[in-house]
């Protein structure tokens, strides 16, 4: 094989190594930008969560406070008034428990969908790293194929 010959193929196999470079490109974008997702997902639960948690406090503290009623015992009241008193608390308190119950179910729900989203995020990350060094060994080969 002459050096003519074996210069063309060098550059053959340079200009396919740029080709397959620039198709990891692509790639490369169509993961970050699904990743740009992921990320956009993740600040929307992480503001839910936020909401959640903030809502959570507040019947807390709520529910304290109907629970420090109902232990006055019905306040003033006598007889009958004391006992439709005591009931409508019961009744409130039950209801803001089933409330508080299911935000916390929501809140539960709500963090083990950020922990998939960031665990795929991870992966999107790690796979982005591995075509970043692949479509740098391309160049690079490209690289000393045209010396």
């Amino acid at each position: 094989m002459s050096d003519d010959e074996a210069k063309q193929r060098r550059k053959i196999q340079a200009s396919q190594k740029r080709e397959q470079a620039k198709r990891l490109e692509g790639e490369r974008t169509t993961m970050q930008s699904k990743k740009k997702e992921l990320e956009d997902k993740i600040e929307k639960l992480e503001k839910a969560k936020q909401g959640v948690t903030t809502a959570l406090s507040s019947l807390s503290g709520f529910s304290s406070g109907l629970s420090s009623l109902k232990s006055s015992g019905g306040g003033s009241f006598k007889g009958d008034r004391k006992d439709e008193y005591v009931d409508e608390l019961e009744t409130a308190t039950s209801k803001l428990s089933k409330y508080e119950s299911s935000h916390k179910e929501n809140k539960t729900k709500i963090e083990e969908k950020l922990k998939n989203l960031k665990e795929d995020q991870q992966r999107l990350s790690m796979s982005i790293g591995a075509l970043d060094v692949r479509i740098g060994s391309l160049y690079s080969a490209a690289a000393q194929l045209d010396c």
